[in-house]
């Protein structure tokens, strides 16, 4: 058996996204998060960024300077390495994620519909199940009873407003804190 579905490992290297035009710094947070969670429930590994730093055309067309986690860099001696959002979104999946597993889509087709622009993943790691939840842009976003579970969004803040909603950045459902 040949093709996508053969039991071959597989890796996604030179993810990423550039700050430029249309995509903020929020955008790239929240595709970094979404398409790191979804490589890992199709089984990649390793998962590699593109690229650490900002160039030294930041802001610059072509866009190659822009895929950073980090503004800036060492070809601008004394300029500050300031984190960019994905650097917060990848902390946090680093630390959710550590010892995690793909359990499969969640069930509820109010919550995970893809043709529909909504998506619910769920893990299990050494803290437990949990889930993330988002919605595309321009897509109906879907109402969550979070109950008991500790909310966080992607980039490791927790959420104490209820009730919850999806958005195009993922929310984290936790049974407990990683």
């Amino acid at each position: 058996h040949h093709g996508f579905g053969a039991n071959y490992p597989r890796a996604v290297t030179e993810l990423g996204w550039p700050v430029y035009s249309s995509t903020d710094e929020l955008r790239q947070s929240a595709w970094v998060t979404r398409s790191v969670l979804l490589a890992a429930a199709l089984g990649s590994d390793p998962i590699c960024w593109y690229n650490l730093e900002n160039g030294d055309n930041e802001g610059g067309f072509p866009p190659e300077a822009d895929f950073g986690l980090y503004r800036h860099g060492r070809t601008r001696p004394g300029a500050p390495i300031d984190p960019k959002p994905a650097r917060d979104a990848m902390a946090w999946l680093a630390r959710v994620g550590v010892g995690s597993t793909f359990t499969g889509a969640v069930a509820d087709v109010t919550l995970h519909a893809p043709e529909e622009g909504r998506f619910a993943l769920q893990f299990h790691g050494p803290n437990g199940t949990w889930r993330v939840l988002w919605s595309l842009e321009g897509h109906a976003p879907a109402s969550v009873d979070a109950g008991s579970h500790l909310i966080v969004d992607h980039l490791g803040n927790r959420v104490e407003e209820r009730p919850i909603t999806t958005a195009p950045q993922p929310i984290f459902l936790l049974n407990q804190e990683p």
